[in-house]
Formats: C-alpha cells, sequence, structure tokens
C-alpha cells in the first residue's frame, strides 16, 4: 500500500481487513497520529497510533457498562469520549499523517467520533497533513459527501487477494 500526500480514502466491505492492511502499512511510516480500530482477541479495541496506547472498545453483551449498540455490537461510551478527545487535541496540531478508522454508521448518523471527527477533517482536509480515512464500502459516497472529500485518492481494499488497489 503507498498513501501519497493527498487525503486518502480506504474503503471495503465490513471484516474485509480494512484495518490491519492500513495497520501494516503504518508499521513502516514515521510521524503518524490519529486512531485505529483493530480486533484483538474477537473484539475491537481503539488505539492511539501517537501514544500506542491501546483502550478497550467493543464489549460483550453481559458487560454492563455505558455502552452504544451499532447492530449486534456494543462500543464503550467512555472510548468513544476518549476517541473524540484524541481527535479534537489533533485538529490542533499539524502532524504529517492522520488516521481514523473508521468511519461508519454512527459518524453519518453524527454520532460516535462526532462532532470531534467532522472538524477534525474540516480543519486538516487542505492542510500540508494527510489524512487517512478508513470507510466501509457502503457507506463511502456518502462519508464523501457529508465531509467534503472530493480532494481524496480512494483505495479499495482487496481481501482475496489483502491489497489495497487504486479505483
Amino acid at each position: 500500500m503507498k498513501i501519497n500526500k493527498q487525503n486518502t480514502i480506504v474503503c471495503g466491505p465490513v471484516h474485509s481487513g480494512k484495518t490491519s492492511a492500513v495497520n501494516d502499512f503504518l508499521k513502516t511510516q514515521s510521524n503518524v497520529s490519529g486512531i485505529l480500530t483493530p480486533d484483538v482477541d474477537g473484539l475491537r479495541v481503539l488505539k492511539d497510533l501517537e501514544t500506542g496506547m491501546v483502550y478497550p472498545f467493543q464489549v460483550n453483551d453481559d458487560d454492563m457498562r455505558a455502552v452504544t449498540q451499532i447492530g449486534k455490537y456494543k462500543f464503550l461510551n467512555s472510548t468513544f469520549e476518549l476517541a473524540r478527545a484524541i481527535l479534537s487535541k489533533l485538529a490542533l496540531k499539524t502532524p504529517e499523517t492522520i488516521v481514523v478508522d473508521e468511519i461508519g454508521k454512527l459518524e453519518m448518523q453524527d454520532a460516535g467520533f462526532e462532532p470531534a471527527l467532522g472538524q477534525l477533517i474540516a480543519k486538516h482536509l487542505n492542510s500540508n497533513t494527510t489524512l487517512v480515512l478508513i470507510v466501509r464500502d457502503t457507506l463511502l459516497t456518502a462519508a464523501i459527501e457529508k465531509y467534503h472529500l472530493q480532494v481524496a485518492e480512494i483505495l479499495k481494499h482487496d481481501p482475496g487477494e489483502n491489497t489495497i488497489l487504486k479505483l
């Protein structure tokens, strides 16, 4: 995977390996900030790319903490708050690359990582910072419209080949 010095959208189906492909790419990069939500032991966690800290995010049905449910998945409200705080801080900085994983249904409904995500994108859309946004394929058009992402390279993850293809 190669990220150009422009804003990039990585898209693909749910559970197709978008996050893993971006995570593999990030191992070769420096000065990257943002959030990644990889699976660990079958549950999503939130990774702060600047600090390397990992936080619990997705929980099982029997977890009694305050959660937001989207489909069959439950996510900790406290981790959404933490993610919004990370994104809000990044709106005030100018790192070389910012990764946001992922723009999903909640963000389309102004929940989840919002409003911090929208503010971050608005601040850095035309800056010297490269934005790498992970979006599921069914929400690609909606995300482009919502965040005014007309200046973006779109890369499609091919799970069969485990590669990222330029559209």
